[in-house]
């Protein structure tokens, strides 16, 4: 779980740490003294800002109709110019329900692969 570590108000430092992992915290020169750290649990997700989103979901539902009439049009100039090819249909509808599937697998598995990379970059990073 990330621990959030703040300062006191006079170094104004603060900084989100994963769970059970090591960090460095560079300040600038202070006068002497003692200055405390303090950790809160961050448990809750960062608010977002409230009106920033409003034209996002427009944009969003574009992409997507862009990206299924794209595929509409790859798929339709490809019956049409299979026409004479035996059993097309079949091949057709093979390899857009493959197109369908693939991504829906991937999805499923996203955060065991998420986890799967990081450690492999974290290991290619340290080298």
């Amino acid at each position: 779980m990330p621990r959030r570590w703040s300062s006191s108000k006079t170094l104004k430092v603060e900084k989100v740490v994963a769970g059970s992992s090591d960090a460095v915290i560079n300040v600038r020169a202070q006068k002497a003294g003692r200055y405390e750290f303090f950790s809160t649990n961050t448990t809750r997700r960062p608010r977002r800002p409230r009106g920033r989103d409003k034209g996002r979901c427009a944009c969003r539902l574009i992409i997507v109709f862009r990206e299924v009439f794209e595929a509409g049009l790859i798929v339709g100039i490809v019956l049409a110019v299979t026409r004479s090819v035996p059993h097309r249909n079949q091949w057709i509808g093979g390899g857009v329900l493959a197109g369908v599937l693939a991504p829906c697998v991937v999805a499923m598995f996203a955060s065991a692969l998420s986890n799967l990379f990081a450690e492999w970059g974290r290991s290619c990073s340290t080298r």
